[in-house]
């Protein structure tokens, strides 16, 4: 077999909702009622992270050319990048679900 090194990466990490952090949804809803109809958190903005996870990822290519490389990451990361990459039903991410992504100088693509 082979090892496989685990690296972690900030990059990758789920949408910063600042003060909400660690908040059920209920708990936002009662505590924060324009949550309903706005946006989530006072932390990290949406384009923010997008920027954050898109960098990420070509950074990560960059290190591995011509390589395969598993990147894990949450909700909220993944549908950026699908949405990015123009993938349909990009609006739902189911658990474990794969997706695999070719970086090509800089852009990324769906592959499938």
């Amino acid at each position: 077999g082979h090892d496989l090194e685990v690296l972690s990466h900030a990059g990758l990490r789920e949408k910063d909702f600042g003060t909400w952090e660690g908040l059920l949804d209920h708990e936002v809803l009662q505590r924060f009622p324009e949550a309903a109809t706005g946006p989530w958190g006072d932390g990290e903005t949406t384009e923010e992270m997008v920027e954050r996870v898109l960098a990420a990822l070509r950074e990560i290519a960059a290190r591995h050319p011509g390589e395969r490389v598993l990147a894990v990451s949450h909700g909220g990361p993944l549908r950026a990048v699908l949405r990015h990459c123009s993938v349909d039903g990009s609006d739902r991410v189911a658990n474990c679900q794969v997706v695999r992504i070719a970086v090509e100088g800089g852009n990324l693509r769906a592959v499938d």
